[in-house]
Formats: C-alpha cells, structure tokens, sequence
C-alpha cells in the first residue's frame, strides 16, 4: 500500500522533511509519519489518518527549521511519542489525550535520528554535526523544557577507511 503524504524530492540536501517513520511498539496498531509541524498516526490495518500530534509552536516566532519533524520514535511503551527537528528539538507527546508534555533542546544541529531506550525511559539521538546526544526523562507529565546532553563522535569513525 502506498499514500500520499510528502512532497516529491530527488535530492536529500533540498528534502524539507528527513521522513524517519516509525511503528507504535507491541502491536504495530499506529504508524507515525512526520508531516511538516505535525506528527500524523495512521492505522496499520487500513492505513487511514487516525490523528495529529501538532507542534503547539507552529505558529510561533521559531523558524520553518525549527518547527519541522523529520524523526519519530516510541517510547517503548507505546504511550509517548518523540519528534526530532533540523533545529535540535525533540517534542514528546503523551498518545492518550495529544498533548505535548516536553520540550527538548540540543545544540542547534540537524537530528538525525532518534531512538528511545528499550527499557528505560531515556532517547539517544544523532545530529549532522558528528555529536550523539542523549536525554533520561525524570518525569514526562509535565509540561517543562530541558536541555539534552551531546557528545562530539564526530572522529571516532574517520581512521575506518584509510
């Protein structure tokens, strides 16, 4: 099956959206895709548009850099939902009621990908600018806004292919 979702591009360095999907873990019941300052979950068995996680800020001073997802991960519960932006932000979501419980912030370097811990309630994410960071939410209820830990790792893997 395919849908339309995402503005046709032939080349990553123009592409407005990076597009790192991902399944809701267990039961793989919601696809969540990345939509410009919006989180659209869609249902697995029909794949029609269940609903939008929507960034509150889209309408703010931030730029489009800013606002734009361009990477999701679940919590391994399935209850939160992270997004990532060019900018360095990640949003996280609370699945049951659509709010948004957390601001992250990074450097301002384009994130990559991120991931959540598979049994702890903690995201690793990658940025452009050779640095992993890394984020351990204490308490994801409230609506509060942290900064995230990076590391440089950006030569480790330069000596690979002399």
């Amino acid at each position: 099956r395919t849908i339309r979702i995402l503005g046709k591009c032939n080349d990553l360095t123009t592409a407005k959206s990076l597009c790192r999907l991902s399944w809701q873990p267990e039961n793989g019941k919601l696809l969540a895709v990345p939509v410009k300052y919006e989180i659209h979950l869609y249902s697995r068995l029909d794949w029609k548009f269940s609903f939008a996680l929507k960034n509150q800020d889209a309408d703010c001073a931030l730029d489009d850099e800013a606002k734009t997802i361009s990477a999701t991960t679940w919590s391994p519960s399935g209850t939160l939902i992270a997004g990532a932006t060019a900018a360095g932000l990640i949003f996280i979501w609370n699945i049951s009621d659509q709010s948004r419980v957390k601001t992250i912030e990074s450097e301002a370097s384009t994130i990559t990908t991120v991931s959540w811990h598979q049994s702890r309630n903690e995201l690793i994410f990658a940025m452009m600018n050779g640095k992993v960071g890394q984020y351990v939410l204490e308490n994801s209820s409230g609506n509060e806004q942290d900064d995230a830990q990076a590391v440089d790792l950006s030569g480790v893997f330069d000596d690979d292919y002399d």
